[in-house]
């Protein structure tokens, strides 16, 4: 599934369920809101320089009563590493994860299926969605707005977040418009 030109929805990209930091919730609870996918590893050194950033950016722009969730999708090789870098990233913000468990090839298949759905080539990788309307079933249907997000996060701060949950439509299409 190619989601750059297409809509979905959380439940379609991302599967019924979100690991949290004390256990999971369903998908659906996102929905409505802007979501920042975070492809990170805690192996990775630029994505452990990138998370403190986009953690304290997030913990403003919630403040700021922004629509914005963050939901880590790892690249980590095992539970030790997903465990270690997921828990401080609950602990500080809050966020929730697409489920990781090293002997279930299944959940490595979904991690893999959401990063080649957005044509993910390395990390960190900060990809934006925002929601679009409602399905027949009235669940928020998502449209992908751009792959930049770490860069825009990087200069912008909490204002890129702002700016994403701000925007109408496609007035924020690409990171060149922003």
């Amino acid at each position: 599934m190619s989601a750059l030109e297409s809509t979905f929805t959380l439940s379609q990209l991302l599967g019924e369920k979100l690991t949290t930091g004390d256990g999971s919730i369903s998908t659906s609870e996102l929905d409505g809101k802007v979501i920042g996918l975070y492809f990170s590893a805690h192996w990775c050194p630029p994505c452990k320089a990138f998370t403190p950033t986009l953690i304290s950016s997030y913990n403003a722009a919630k403040e700021a009563g922004s629509n914005f969730e963050v939901v880590f999708v790892s690249r980590d090789h095992d539970d030790e590493g997903f465990q270690e870098y997921f828990g401080m990233m609950s602990e500080r913000a809050g966020w929730k994860a697409v489920p990781f468990d090293e002997n279930d090839e299944a959940t490595e298949e979904k991690r893999c299926e959401v990063r080649d759905a957005f044509d993910v080539k390395g990390i960190p990788t900060l990809t934006i969605l925002k929601p679009t309307n409602k399905n027949e079933q009235g669940v928020y249907v998502y449209k992908f707005v751009t792959n930049d997000g770490k860069n825009m996060i990087s200069k912008e701060k909490e204002a890129a977040i702002a700016a994403w949950c701000k925007s109408d439509g496609d007035a924020f299409s690409t990171e060149e418009d922003f």
